[in-house]
Parts: C-alpha cells; structure tokens; sequence
C-alpha cells in the first residue's frame, strides 16, 4: 500500500482530533455548571438554607459566571494538552508507518507500469509504420515543393551569374591589369608639385589605392570575383540540400513547418542568392569610373608633357617652415622663391 500524502492526512487527523476535545470541553463544562449548581441548591447548615431560600443576587449570578469561566477555561487547557499530546503520538506513528513502508516494495503499481509499457510499444509500432510511409512518399513531396519554392531564386541567381561573366569577358583582365599597376608606374609623366601636382596624385590614389585602402580597379575586381563566388556557392548549396533528405533536421516547429533547421539554411542561401540582384549596376559605375581616371591621367601626361614640373621634386617643409635640405638653395624652378613671410606694421613704412 502506498503512503498517502502527508499533508491531506495531518490535516485530517488534527481536524477529527479537534472535534474530539470540543466535544470533550463541552461536557466538562456542563459537568461544572451542574455541579455548581447543586452545591447552590443543597444547603449544608442553616445559615445556607436560610441563604438558599432567599432570591440570588446580581453578585451571586456573576459569581456563578466567573466560576464558570474559570472552570471553562481549566476545563479547555486540559483537553489542549490531550489533543497535543494525542496529536504528536499519531503523527509519530505515522512517519514510522509510512518509513516502514517506504522501505518495502509498492506492488500495487505492477499493474499500471505493465498496461503503460504496452501502450507505449503498441505506440511505437504504429509510429514507425506511419513515418515508413511518410519517408518514403514525404520526402518526394518536400522535394517538389522546395523546388517550387526555391526555384525562381536559383534563377535569378543564374542569370545574375550569366552576366557577370560576361562583364568578367569584357572587363575583367582590363581591370586586374590596371589594379595590378603601381602607385609609380602611374606617375610617371604627371607634374609633381603645385596644384596640378596635387591632382595628379589624387587620380592615381582614387584609381590605385594606396597600401592602407583599394583602389577603384581593384575594388571592381575584388567585388567581381566575390559575388561570382557567392552566387555558384548558394546555387550548389541549395540544389545539395534538396537532394539528400538524409541530411533534413529539426522537426516541426510551432507554424507546423517540418525541417526547421534545413528551412533556415535554405532561405540564408535564397538571401545570398537574391542580394546581389543589382551588382551589375554598381560593376558598370566602377568600369566607367576606371575608364574616366585613365583618360584623365592620359590627358594630363599629355599636358604636361616636357614641362619642368615634370622633374621637380616636392618641397618637404621643416619644422620651422624651412624647405628641409635645401636652405642654402631656396630658389624653385619657374622663379618661385621660398622665403619666409614678413609681418611690417603699415604705420612704420
């Protein structure tokens, strides 16, 4: 027999136990009201009958009450005490009860684990002849709808991927020629100094680069090849996944989709897929960006072709404003003078 909550059983016990010390504290009470009552009523010399015979008074009654009380209040202490002490020898002999019991083995649930354990392979045989079945004509339909769903973003992707590789046929070993060019190399024939020399130099960083940063030329290809890559990665990507059903996971989630985890790589490759939608745009503005650096370098060599500033070297300032190393010759080509400037107060000329 199994042990009943501990609880439910205290609580029931501690109320009939309750019940039993009222009922005991009421028929001591009555016992005392009558025997006060008799005592009243029973004379033991003539002075008490000559008092007996005579109308109680108020104080008389409230003496009665008192007593009363206090012998009600003897009588509830006492039934307390045995209801405690009754109450704590139950209680004690049901935690040895209930120890005793613990310590033996509870047959009464054999019955109950032997009906649940064939339910449960009852269960398992019918699942597994339902998911068989399921497999086998599931998987074809999941394909076919995957397809359907994923179908227009692998075309989109490929005809993306087709025009790349015709702007890679028209563009790509120009611009790889040109990104491949050195800093240098690009300024040979530009002025060096002045403002043209400036802008000289600010074609051939925007075309160029420098160390730090990339270049037009080589912004254009490396986003070229990049998005070329990415869109044949998603494209083999998705096609690999539907084909093998042995590689789906995650079950249903809670909007009933099957395959959780295999949707959710499924639409990151989609959004590769779809993101570089307009990268033929952004490929053309940087071809013709290229274009214009190169006609602009061209165009500038060629005015600037035998000019003196051609082989002029930058004047590197000192600390002090001096042209470093070259103090004792402050004299620039084209008659240019470096010299320091001279503040005059205008009163004194």
């Amino acid at each position: 027999m199994s042990p009943a909550p501990r609880i439910g059983r205290q609580l029931y016990d501690w109320i009939e136990q309750k019940k039993l010390a009222d009922r005991e504290r009421a028929i001591q009470e009555g016992a005392a009201v009558d025997r006060s009552l008799r005592e009243a009523e029973e004379p033991s010399s003539p002075v008490v009958e000559a008092e007996s015979r005579r109308t109680p008074t108020s104080q008389d009654i409230g003496a009665l009450i008192e007593q009363a009380n206090v012998d009600h209040a003897e009588a509830s202490l006492k039934a307390e005490e045995n209801f405690k002490a009754r109450m704590t020898s139950l209680l004690q002999q049901r935690a040895a009860v209930e120890l005793e019991e613990s310590r033996t083995a509870n047959v009464s649930i054999a019955p109950a684990l032997r009906e649940a354990l064939a339910a449960v392979k009852d269960s398992t045989v019918v699942a597994l002849k339902a998911e068989t079945e399921d497999s086998e004509h599931g998987d074809v339909a999941q394909q076919e709808a995957w397809r359907a769903e994923y179908g227009p973003a692998i075309a989109t992707g490929r005809a993306v991927l087709r025009e790349l590789r015709a702007f890679e046929r028209i563009y790509g070993e120009s611009l790889r020629e040109v990104a491949a060019m050195r800093h240098e190399q690009l300024m040979t024939g530009l002025p060096r100094t002045g403002l043209a020399g400036e802008a000289a130099k600010r074609l051939v960083t925007t075309l160029a680069g420098t160390d730090k940063s990339h270049g037009t030329a080589s912004q254009a290809v490396v986003l070229l090849e990049g998005t070329r890559r990415g869109i044949e990665d998603a494209i083999r990507s998705i096609e690999r996944i539907i084909e093998n059903p042995t590689h789906w996971s995650g079950g249903i989630n809670g909007n009933g989709i099957r395959h959780q985890d295999t949707v959710r790589d499924l639409n990151e490759h989609r959004r590769d897929l779809l993101a570089p939608a307009d990268v033929l745009a952004t490929l053309n503005a940087m071809a013709g960006s290229v274009v214009g650096l190169l006609q602009s370098i061209a165009a500038m060599r060629a005015k600037w072709a035998g000019s003196p500033e051609l082989e002029a070297e930058p004047v590197v300032l000192g600390p002090r404003g001096d042209a470093a190393g070259r103090l004792n010759d402050p004299a620039m080509p084209g008659g240019y003078v470096q010299t320091r400037a001279i503040t005059v107060n205008p009163d004194e000329i």
